[in-house]
């Protein structure tokens, strides 16, 4: 396996002597041999990258999007305008523009283009049962359809979400309802609710009064209408905001595990604030006292670093993508890094673009062109 070997000699060093703890461990940026051991799958060659995902990679070559393997085989050709990442056997593929399809893994179309609809992008289809395909029709209503390319529900609303399960929210001119996946109302649309939010076995809903609280599918109140706002958010999360602008999270049962107490807006004097989303295995990131703190699903601090180092971006299972806040000198363009879910380092900050997925492999950039990596076990 190549080894990399990685002295953070750069514009990082203008960084040096800020020390930080990460897990009980004095972490610093300073001027001394790190070792980060991995080798390329695939050399740097590719002008786009998404997430490798289910063996495929969807990367850009020529200004066209195509899928190859972990061996820089061409699985699916570079035909396509854009393209997803691969879910449980499915991607979106954009085969002009601002038109998608859906294909599986030879390139074989699932639900082709059709004249007059025009699929919506769903991140979590090929999660998902008995699956309905989100569609607007050329006047831009909502409808499903199944994996044949029918239309199990036709396109009678202004607004729909994709599914979460057996039931969706739907919108139809400023009144809000319920559908299960056949179209039957679960919950009339009536002016009675100014926004509606389905997630797990409950709703989210908004008074005229203009506050939000949870209830079940019959209706029943289970958190009474006090909030600004609840949203569903990543790992089956709700975000919420108080009236007075603080933010927190629940989980699955409505129990707080973030305590709203976090800012939306950085510069919110003598508060502390709150970054990203809870990002997928697990974390949220939040500043405080000067401090970024990345917090778990029990809200409590799994590591954290000065937040004048870096900028934490995305985040999965396969490790979190941090921006350095110091520029190239060269370009001014900033360095990215990971880390896994204990703070520790996974890669150096050398590269332009990382994108992880599982299994340890991680698309990544380090001069501007894109290629596949792979960790080392003792390093995941």
């Amino acid at each position: 396996m190549k080894r990399r070997m990685f002295g953070v000699r750069m514009s990082v060093l203008l960084m040096a002597a800020l020390l930080f703890c990460v897990c009980g461990m004095s972490w610093a940026w300073e001027e001394k041999e790190e070792t980060f051991s991995y080798k390329w799958l695939i050399e740097p060659k590719y002008e786009r990258a998404f997430a490798y995902s289910e063996g495929l990679w969807p990367v850009k070559k020529d200004g066209l999007w195509g899928y190859v393997d972990s061996a820089d085989r061409v699985v699916v050709d570079f035909q396509y305008f854009g393209a997803d990442p691969f879910r449980n056997g499915m991607a979106y593929v954009e085969v002009s523009e601002n038109v998608w399809g859906l294909i599986d893994p030879k390139g074989r179309p699932v639900i082709a283009p059709q004249k007059g609809t025009r699929l919506v992008r769903d991140p979590l289809l090929g999660s998902k049962k008995d699956i309905r395909v989100s569609f607007r029709d050329a006047q831009g209503r909502y409808g499903f359809l199944d994996l044949s390319g029918k239309i199990r529900i036709p396109a009678v609303y202004s607004y729909a979400s994709p599914f979460e399960g057996n039931w969706t929210d739907v919108k139809s001119g400023d009144c809000w309802g319920v559908i299960d996946r056949n179209g039957k109302s679960v919950i009339p649309i009536r002016e009675k609710y100014r926004f509606l939010a389905c997630f797990n076995d409950y709703v989210a809903f908004e008074t005229t009064e203009g506050l939000m609280g949870v209830m079940d599918r019959k209706e029943r109140v289970i958190v009474p209408p006090q909030y600004k706002s609840i949203l569903p958010d990543n790992d089956g999360l709700l975000k919420v905001e108080t009236v007075e602008g603080k933010v927190g999270f629940m989980d699955a049962t409505l129990r707080f595990v973030v305590e709203p107490r976090y800012a939306k807006d950085r510069y919110a004097k003598g508060s502390p604030v709150l970054l990203t989303p809870f990002y997928g295995g697990g974390l949220v990131f939040v500043e405080e006292d000067g401090m970024t703190k990345a917090l778990d699903e029990k809200g409590e601090v799994a590591f954290e670093f000065p937040w004048i180092l870096a900028e934490p971006l995305t985040g999965d299972e396969g490790g979190y993508v941090l921006r350095s806040r110091v520029t190239r000198r060269e370009n001014g363009l900033p360095y990215y890094f990971l880390v896994d879910k204990r703070g520790r380092w996974l890669l150096p900050p050398e590269f332009s673009g990382l994108t992880p997925s599982s299994h340890g492999i991680v698309a990544a950039a380090p001069e501007g062109l894109w290629g596949l990596l792979l960790l080392d076990e003792k390093t995941r």
